[in-house]
Order: structure tokens, then sequence, then C-alpha cells
């Protein structure tokens, strides 16, 4: 899908973010806008995520395990809402 969203608006200022999610390649394209006193500013930022199953295969094909999985940098537990996750991996014995 497509989202765009204006999170700045003032006389002289704007910041627009749109961005391009497909499921098929699990990539989130993202635009960023800034425009300052009439002057634009573009930055892109292709992203690709993967699912857990994924990056722990990935990891055991690079002769790493999973040592140690978190729900946030807080090191507190990974919750069922999916979203962000921290893995540990180290290499494998």
């Amino acid at each position: 899908g497509k989202s765009c969203r204006v999170f700045e608006r003032s006389p002289t200022r704007r910041t627009v973010v749109s961005s391009t999610h497909n499921l098929v390649t699990q990539k989130i394209d993202v635009e960023v806008l800034y425009i300052r006193e009439g002057v634009v500013h573009r930055l892109t930022a292709p992203t690709r995520y993967v699912h857990l199953g994924e990056m722990d295969l990935m990891a055991r094909l690079a002769g790493l395990r999973l040592a140690e999985r978190y729900g946030n940098w807080k090191e507190e537990p990974l919750g069922d809402s999916g979203g962000t996750a921290i893995s540990v991996y180290r290499k494998a014995a």
C-alpha cells in the first residue's frame, strides 16, 4: 500500500513523508521531503524487512545460533504484536 502524511506545517516549513509497502518483496520505500524557506530537501530510505524465521535461517546458514531475543533495546520480552525484535546471535559451536 501507499501512504503520505504531513508531519510539520508552518508558514515556512513543511515535512512530508510518503511510503510504499510491497508485501511480496517485503520492502518499504520511504521518501521524506523537507521544505524549508522554499528549498526542498529529499531523503529516501529503501528498507527490506525480514520475519524472525527468515532471520534465524540466514543466521544458521552463516554459522550462527540464536543466543537471545528481546522485544526492545531495554531487553524486555518479545510480545505478540510483532514490530521490533532484537536478536543476538553467536557463532555456533
